[in-house]
């Protein structure tokens, strides 16, 4: 395990707004992503931030609770992806014949039945590829009920042999759940509420995204237990800072990072206010000055 400081940042550009998810069916594409506008009821994440962009991040969904949804996953992925992450072929579920470009989504965090839990050998690869599907496929249209308080939940890919290289180069962003005793709160809403999802990463001397090839053992010649970036990017940007009125805001934070835990406080040394985790909110607000994350795990505050 390896801890990082990371000062919250005060200052940005502009404002950026959410929209909510109207409440019926979707077809999503899987794709390296880049910004663009909505049409299928998911919103971009919020990236206007002051930094440099590395257009790392998928749509935002935005749910009701007990509203279902179904989504049709639609794998747009190039069968060589331009990004050439090292893939180690010598792992059990990622032998050199499997093509490249597999994926499945997994709903981090959601109540799913298995078939639409994005288990890693339901993996689907875009047209062209042989094999299309993994041996546990069990289709491309998933359910998502919905029947969870109101909660900061996210997706990625979970595709055998290849999640923390799939994750890495952007599938993966956030899914929120909303219910009426949220709503009830008046929290923070709209301009002022802002999902922020920090992950490492590393470049290389030409700008292009970093990962390890050296492995371990020489089992696994390429394959590595943990990654550690020398770079915070927030939302897609490199460093961010983000301008902020004198006002409460709420963030919704997720360490989206692979290995890296992150102890987060504000730069002033104020203190500041968690109101929920994974599973929803908090029985009651808990005031901290700094607030520590592991990878996958979720803090609004």
């Amino acid at each position: 395990m390896e801890t990082s400081s990371l000062n919250m940042w005060t200052r940005c550009r502009s404002r950026v707004s959410s929209r909510p998810l109207p409440r019926e069916a979707g077809i999503i594409g899987w794709r390296f992503p880049s910004s663009h506008n909505s049409s299928t009821g998911t919103s971009p994440i919020p990236r206007r931030y002051g930094g440099t962009t590395a257009r790392t991040q998928a749509r935002r969904f935005e749910a009701r609770k007990n509203k279902p949804i179904t989504v049709e996953w639609v794998n747009n992925l190039p069968l060589e992806p331009k990004l050439q992450l090292p893939l180690d072929t010598t792992i059990e579920e990622s032998p050199p014949d499997l093509p490249r470009a597999r994926v499945v989504p997994h709903l981090h965090g959601g109540h799913i039945l298995s078939a639409w839990d994005g288990i890693p050998d339901a993996w689907f690869a875009p047209p062209g590829s042989s094999p299309m599907t993994g041996p546990g496929f069990f289709g491309t249209t998933f359910e998502y009920a919905n029947d969870q308080r109101a909660t900061t939940l996210w997706y990625h890919d979970h595709a055998a042999g290849v999640t923390r290289l799939n994750v890495y180069a952007g599938l993966a962003g956030f899914y929120l759940i909303r219910d009426a005793v949220e709503d009830s709160l008046n929290l923070p809403s709209g301009p002022f509420e802002i999902p922020l999802v920090i992950q490492d990463r590393m470049f290389d001397d030409a700008g292009q995204w970093f990962y390890p090839d050296q492995g371990v053992t020489d089992v696994h010649p390429i394959w590595v237990p943990n990654f550690f970036g020398n770079i915070a990017l927030v939302n897609g940007k490199v460093w961010p800072f983000l301008e902020v009125e004198p006002r409460t805001y709420r963030f919704r934070i997720l360490n989206g990072s692979n290995s890296r835990f992150y102890n987060l406080s504000l730069t002033s040394q104020q203190s500041f206010i968690q109101i929920g985790s994974e599973g929803g909110l908090l029985p009651e607000p808990v005031t901290l000055r700094e607030l520590l994350i592991a990878p996958g795990e979720r803090a609004p505050t």
